[in-house]
C-alpha cells in the first residue's frame, strides 16, 4: 500500500512544538476526511492515500528511529467530528529506550475528543520497553454520547532475542474515557431543563497500568507478577458502533470453561469450533477476561509472546466482524502475522 505523507503544517500560520501532532476529521458529502493534520519531530503522523474507500480515515503515529528516547516529550491531540471514523494505528512496535538516569522520563500523551455518531479505533503495535527504561503515558478520551471507541493498549516484556524479560525501570500507562453530557440549563426562576448548558464530562473507566522497578531486587518481582506472559495488554470498547464488539467479547468470556472443567490436551469440538480455534477462545497461548462497566467492555489479556497475542486478537476481530465492515480491513494490519 502506498502511503501519502501529508505536509507537516497545515497553515502557514501554524507553529506547533517540538513533539506536538495534531489531526482532525470531518465529514464530507464522498464521507469522512482529515480537515487538519499536522506533527513536529519527533512525532511524525501521515496519512495513506484513499481513493476509494472513504467509509474512514486511517493514519499512522509514527516516531523517528522507531521509538521514544530519554527525554521525548510528546502531546497528540485527535478530534473526531459527528458521523466521521478514524482509525490510529503504528507502523511496528514503539520502542522505548534505556536511559542512564532514571530521572529523565519519556512522556507521552494523548487527548481525543468523539462526537456523537462518530468512532475512533486505535490498534496499534505493543509498547516494547528495552532495558532500564523510563516510561510514561497518558491517554484521554472524552466521547458524547452516541460516539464509539476501541482501544488497544499493549506491553511487550522487551527484546526476548537480547534476553530481556521485564528488564525496565518504570513503566506508567493510563488511559480515561470521559463521556460528555449536555449540563442542563435552568430557566429564570424555573426548573433546569436538558440539553441546554455546555457539555460537562463524566469519569466511566480509569484503567492504569503500572511496571515499577527502581532496585535490581524489585526486577524478580515484576518478572514474577508477570507469571511467565511476554505480553499484556488492555481492550476497551464501546458505544453504538460496537455493541455487536461488546456483546461478542462478553459471550466469549461467559463460554470459557472453567478452572478443572477441560482437558487442554485434548480439545473438544462439542461446542462447534474449528480445532484452531480453540486457543484463541482463552486455551493455553493467551489468557483472558472481560468484563461490562458503565456500557463499555474491558478485555485483559495476556499471551506468551507478541505473535500469539496478535494471532488472537486479530481471530476475534475477524471473527466478530464489526472492525472490517465499519471500518476496512486494513485497518486490522497491525495485527497482521509478521
Amino acid at each position: 500500500m502506498a502511503i501519502e505523507i501529508v505536509p507537516v503544517a497545515t497553515t502557514t500560520k501554524t507553529a506547533l512544538k517540538p513533539g506536538h501532532g495534531v489531526i482532525a476529521v470531518k465529514a464530507t458529502a464522498a464521507g469522512s476526511r482529515i480537515s487538519e493534520l499536522s506533527s513536529a519531530y519527533p512525532v511524525k503522523i501521515i496519512s495513506p492515500k484513499s481513493s476509494h474507500d472513504r467509509r474512514a480515515v486511517l493514519a499512522f503515529i509514527l516516531s523517528y528511529g522507531g521509538g521514544i528516547v530519554p527525554g521525548d516529550r510528546v502531546t497528540l491531540s485527535v478530534q473526531v467530528d459527528c458521523g466521521c471514523r478514524l482509525g490510529l494505528l503504528t507502523q511496528g512496535s514503539t520502542k522505548l529506550y534505556k536511559t542512564l538516569d532514571p530521572k529523565v522520563v519519556s512522556v507521552q500523551t494523548l487527548k481525543a475528543t468523539v462526537e456523537d455518531g462518530a468512532a475512533l479505533l486505535m490498534l496499534p503495535d505493543p509498547l516494547q520497553p528495552f532495558r532500564d527504561s523510563v516510561y510514561e503515558q497518558r491517554q484521554v478520551f472524552h466521547v458524547h454520547p452516541n460516539a464509539s471507541l476501541l482501544l488497544l493498549d499493549w506491553i511487550s516484556e522487551g527484546r526476548r532475542a537480547m534476553g530481556e524479560a521485564w528488564d525496565l525501570t518504570s513503566l506508567k500507562s493510563m488511559n480515561e474515557v470521559w463521556r460528555l453530557e449536555d449540563a442542563p440549563a435552568r430557566t429564570r426562576g424555573g426548573p433546569s431543563r436538558p440539553g441546554g448548558g455546555a457539555a460537562r464530562p463524566r469519569l466511566l473507566i480509569r484503567d492504569n497500568v503500572l511496571l515499577h522497578a527502581s532496585r535490581p531486587e524489585l526486577l524478580d518481582s515484576v518478572r514474577h507478577h508477570a507469571g511467565g506472559m511476554g505480553v499484556v495488554g488492555t481492550l476497551i470498547a464501546g458505544g453504538p458502533m460496537l455493541g455487536d464488539l461488546c456483546r461478542f467479547l462478553l459471550g466469549e468470556f461467559a463460554a470459557l470453561p472453567r478452572m478443572g472443567e477441560i482437558d487442554w490436551a485434548a480439545p473438544s469440538q462439542e461446542d462447534g469450533r474449528k480445532p484452531q480455534q480453540q486457543p484463541a477462545a482463552g486455551g493455553p497461548e493467551v489468557v483472558w477476561s472481560a468484563a461490562a462497566t458503565r456500557g463499555y467492555t474491558i478485555v485483559k489479556f495476556g499471551a506468551g509472546d507478541v505473535d500469539r497475542a496478535r494471532r488472537w486478537l486479530r481471530g476475534m476481530l475477524e471473527r466478530e466482524g464489526t472492525v472490517a465492515r465499519e471500518f476496512g480491513s486494513r485497518f486490522l494490519m497491525c495485527l497482521q502475522d509478521r
